[in-house]
């Protein structure tokens, strides 16, 4: 998996991921090479939503078929695939240069946790930090439980995200490849959270960064939105 994922990054110099489908282990993606002239991550025209890295994730997903479309608070995207941090590196962030700078009042996110343990409702476990035309630097927090969720609760009422796909995660028979949740039997979530954006934000890179010390975010989705 650390092979792939680093030939993916490889990639990820000269090409964005523009389509795909995933049938557990099965990836398939569509990649369209970049110009030289104008790099970077496009955002669909209708849907605002941007092209981002990939990485290729464990058994933990095997239930989840590739793609969906996710809808909540007014927002609809389409998952493809995901990134997970830390990645098979260890590096703990991703950063989403943009191919031209957006305008936009709202960042948002379609993300979910697993295998996190001890965080409490309101911690902090990453944070976003975005990038403007004019060098303005926004930086947002990703709380435990507000922002967004482990894999196997949905959002609350009154958290900031909302579970936006759910899916039926089954048990795995699993020996060395085992991940916590792997006995169980549950609906798993993909969950959104919209940002406000300071007025007039022009953004031009988006960075992930997960600052907890255990167990990993997934990034299935990013938009820009007025």
């Amino acid at each position: 998996m650390q092979t792939i994922d680093r030939l993916l990054q490889r990639l990820n110099e000269h090409y964005v991921c523009i389509d795909g489908r995933v049938d557990y282990p099965v990836f398939e993606y569509i990649l369209e090479r970049t110009s030289s002239e104008s790099p970077g991550y496009p955002a669909n025209s209708t849907t605002r939503q941007l092209a981002q890295p990939l990485s290729i994730y464990g058994l933990e997903f095997q239930d989840l078929h590739l793609p969906v479309t996710v809808t909540a608070k007014g927002s609809t995207l389409k998952v493809i695939g995901a990134y997970g941090l830390p990645n098979t590196d260890g590096e703990n962030s991703v950063t989403v240069a943009l191919k031209q700078s957006t305008r936009a009042n709202k960042l948002v996110l379609v993300t979910n946790v697993i295998g996190l343990t001890g965080a409490q409702k309101g911690a902090p476990i990453a944070e976003v930090v975005l990038e403007g035309k004019a060098g303005t630097i926004t930086t947002l927090p990703i709380r435990m439980g507000l922002e967004t969720a482990v894999w196997d609760e949905r959002c609350q009422p009154s958290a900031n995200c909302e579970t936006a796909f759910q899916w039926h995660k089954r048990m795995a028979i699993v020996g060395q490849n085992g991940f916590p949740g792997a006995w169980r039997d549950f609906q798993a979530g993909l969950h959104l959270v919209n940002f406000d954006l300071p007025p007039g934000t022009d953004a031009t890179k988006i960075s992930i960064r997960y600052t907890s010390g255990s167990g990993h975010l997934y990034l299935w989705g990013i938009a820009l939105r007025d």
